[in-house]
């Protein structure tokens, strides 16, 4: 459109024209330039979202979200390369359709995109990570015009539109993803950010927490309140069965723990865990049902 103007400015010169005569030209030249847009418009009617994440030691993936407030729905990719030379070529890993939102993830999600201004963001993409995860926010406009916002491992004081924007996606995907595939995948994700302890509470009654991401030096002290704080006269059950390990450090603390207290540790018993072995229990159970048969168990026999 600015073009359009531009030219209508130098004809304008070049004819000496008349100031109703020129207006009439650049209201002329606004009409073919709205008429131009609409034709884009109904080429791509849905604006689009797309999270695509670049993980070093997971597979990589993409997440579009269409901006429909009468559909709104996510659909949801797993690949990696054939080869390490050619990430263009890819295996898919999983590919399983599209998952609907409720209109209140929906909307509370598109609010927080409509207040980031992806156009003018300054994006600062060349950090040298040796590892870590790389990826991009895009973001497609009902005419098929994309802004986008990449990350590199972004730390939360530095980045945080980046960081905006991985929230909201990490809020929208946790409520809405079901399949454990889909659960896994994103908690590993998820524990490539900054995101603190990688233990959530999931129950109160029986007590229960999930550990969903690696624990390392960094989470000591927190790791040391929360594990201090366990009460010794009921059961807490651990969920481990997406628990990527812990540094041996840690070993030490575990074996305490479950010489204290009544701890349960609930296993994925399609691989060995390593650590899990290390800190030894004879209270490891990788069938959520017999777990509980144990735990009503011994409350009979208390």
């Amino acid at each position: 459109m600015e073009v359009l103007c531009l030219y209508a400015l130098v004809l304008g010169k070049q004819k000496k024209m008349k100031s109703n005569q020129f207006t009439i030209l650049i209201i002329l030249l606004t009409l073919i330039g709205c008429e131009f847009r609409e034709g884009k418009e109904k080429v791509n009617m849905n604006e689009k979202i797309d999270f695509e994440f670049y993980p070093s030691f997971i597979p990589s993936s993409n997440f579009n979200l269409e901006i429909n407030p009468d559909e709104p729905k996510l659909n949801f990719k797993i690949f990696k390369p054939k080869s390490f030379f050619d990430e263009n070529d890819t295996i898919i890993i999983y590919d399983e359709g599209s998952i609907k939102i409720s209109q209140d993830d929906y909307l509370k999600f598109q609010s927080i995109i409509e207040q980031i201004d992806f156009a003018n963001h300054k994006n600062d993409y060349e950090r040298i990570i040796l590892d870590g995860i790389s990826g991009s926010v895009n973001k497609v406009d009902v005419y098929g015009d994309t802004a986008t916002i990449y990350f590199r491992s972004p730390n939360r004081r530095d980045f945080k539109i980046e960081y905006r924007l991985i929230d909201a996606f990490f809020e929208l995907t946790e409520n809405i993803v079901i399949e454990r595939k889909q659960i896994e995948y994103v908690e590993a994700l998820k524990g490539y950010f900054d995101y603190g302890l990688p233990i959530k509470k999931m129950n109160e009654t029986p007590l229960e927490y999930r550990f969903w991401g690696s624990l390392t030096s960094n989470e000591e002290v927190v790791l040391n309140e929360l594990l201090q704080g366990l009460p010794s006269d009921k059961p807490v059950i651990f969920d481990c069965t997406n628990f990527p390990g812990m540094g041996n450090m840690y070993h030490g603390l575990f074996k305490q723990l479950n010489a204290e207290k009544e701890i349960y540790y609930l296993i994925n018993g399609e691989y060995r865990n390593d650590d899990l072995v290390q800190i030894g229990n004879c209270n490891m159970f990788s069938d959520r049902s017999e777990l509980m048969k144990k735990l009503e168990k011994n409350k009979v026999s208390r």
